[in-house]
């Protein structure tokens, strides 16, 4: 399986004018760059049940992080495929992340 794959990188601004960009087939979201890392906080599918989803998350490379996940289904999905559960200070408190181990 190719990991190599990062979704494009928004601005701010970019973020504050829409809600969801296409990052891969079938999926919605943003994705941001932080001192090397790129994370998604927002992961949308366009058809629930398709797999598009799953296929996003198995071509991400290491450098990618899935934050604040909410949806038990993104969970079982994230631990399914051996992705790790961190908690990660920040001025707002712990921020839930998923990196890849």
């Amino acid at each position: 399986m190719s990991r190599t794959y990062e979704p494009p990188i928004v601005t701010i601004q970019q973020m504050m004018r829409r809600k969801a960009y296409r990052i891969a087939p079938g999926v919605y979201g943003y994705a941001f760059s932080v001192f090397g890392r790129v994370f998604i906080p927002t992961i949308i599918a366009v058809r629930e049940g398709s797999g598009d989803v799953g296929r996003f998350l198995d071509r991400l490379t290491r450098r990618c992080t899935i934050m604040c996940v909410q949806s038990d289904r993104l969970r079982g999905m994230l631990v399914r495929r051996g992705w790790k559960y961190t908690m990660e200070p920040s001025d707002d408190g712990d921020v839930d992340m998923w990196v890849r181990e």
